[in-house]
């Protein structure tokens, strides 16, 4: 809303492209710049029915955070995330296509989806969720074999190494850099 700028001057902020149910999101948004935390569970989430509609909270949190430029409330929703992971011993499934199509580049966003897929999906599961052909998974495609590929060359390496997803007060999967984490701010 600088000056300048055309929402400035509109005094209108359009955000493009947000997937369904953002509205929760921007709550969580709301919620975490007065607390710092995300609180993302999900009402009959423990349901097996509804067992994804955390996961795809977190990743409209995460896509929200990417829209409005807000490396901290990303970083905190890349947290939540990886709490889940550890505490339920599950794995987001259809966020996990979702989340990469919307980070650019080499985020490390992308690397946690891959991981995540590398780690802890089955052939089977494999097969089930890729069976539809598109662009955003062939994109999410090619990620994960690249990322089976360095994997398989270097297997010794792989098993010292710690796994960044389950290893706590980590900022790998961070995107602020040489900034302060956001667990500085609060």
């Amino acid at each position: 809303m600088k000056k300048g700028w055309k929402e400035a001057e509109e005094r209108i902020v359009r955000l493009p492209d947000l997937p369904a149910n953002s509205a929760t999101a921007f709550e969580d948004f709301h919620s975490f710049l007065y607390t710092g935390k995300v609180y993302s569970g999900v009402e009959g989430d423990e349901d097996q029915r509804n067992r994804d509609k955390e996961w795809c909270h977190l990743g409209n949190c995460w896509i929200l955070g990417e829209v409005l430029l807000s490396v901290s409330f990303k970083d905190v929703v890349v947290d939540a995330i990886l709490e889940k992971i550890a505490s339920t011993n599950r794995h987001p499934v259809k966020a996990c296509v979702e989340i990469h199509h919307y980070g650019t580049c080499d985020r490390p966003i992308k690397r946690l989806m891959v991981e995540i897929v590398v780690q802890y999906w089955s052939e089977q599961l494999i097969q089930t969720e890729f069976s539809a052909d598109s662009d955003t998974k062939a994109s999410f495609y090619r990620s994960v074999s690249i990322a089976l590929l360095k994997e398989k060359r270097q297997p010794a390496m792989a098993l010292k190494a710690k796994n960044p997803i389950t290893e706590e007060g980590s900022c790998f999967y961070h995107e602020h850099g040489d900034k302060p984490c956001y667990k500085a701010m609060f």
